[in-house]
């Protein structure tokens, strides 16, 4: 009886090891589509997230200054204008929750492994599973605007944030340059 538990045991351990070693193969080739699709379209994200966001900022100010300077005839404008936002902003949304989306799921595949009742598993299978996690400290792919900038939803949220007080200062800029102007040319003129 004893042979007969620990051919079970020993047949279980075998299935779980090749379960783990089918997952990790799994997991190596998401990561080296990632990694392609990333090489691919990394620069042009990129761009695009730099463009958008900046065209966001842009029709804001554009928004303030003619909101500011408001005459009757200037309602079309407004509304011309601000049918723009929706597209930016959701332009904007999908690209950060894209990113995000992908650096969750390929992060859950090793959070799951870590999760795993890997302590009660035989040596081979623990040696694969932390030999899995060491790769993947080495392989921290992600998209990034800048060294310590992540490319998701909090990115998306801060740039958002960065906008309405872009808008006032540029505005205040703006109307400060206005004003100098005027009074450099009304001295001037005297």
């Amino acid at each position: 009886m004893n042979d007969l538990n620990n051919a079970v045991l020993s047949k279980k351990q075998v299935d779980i090891f090749d379960e783990l070693q089918e997952i990790i193969t799994d997991h190596q080739n998401v990561i080296k589509h990632v990694n392609d699709c990333y090489s691919l379209f990394r620069s042009l994200m990129l761009s695009q997230i730099f463009v958008a966001s900046n065209s966001h900022v842009l029709v804001w100010f554009f928004v303030s200054l003619i909101i500011s300077g408001a005459e009757t005839g200037d309602s079309m404008m407004i509304l011309k204008v601000f049918s723009i936002l929706p597209l930016l902003t959701f332009q904007l949304l999908m690209s950060c929750y894209l990113c995000e989306t992908i650096n969750e799921k390929k992060d859950a595949i090793i959070f799951s492994l870590y999760s795993s009742n890997w302590i009660d598993m035989n040596i081979k299978s623990k040696q694969l599973i932390l030999l899995t996690m060491k790769i993947n400290n080495v392989n921290t792919l992600k998209i990034m605007f800048t060294n310590t900038k992540i490319v998701n939803l909090e990115m998306f949220t801060k740039v958002c944030i960065q906008i309405e007080y872009d808008i006032f200062l540029y505005r205040n800029i703006y109307h400060s340059l206005v004003e100098a102007s005027i009074c450099f040319l009304s001295e001037n003129r005297s």
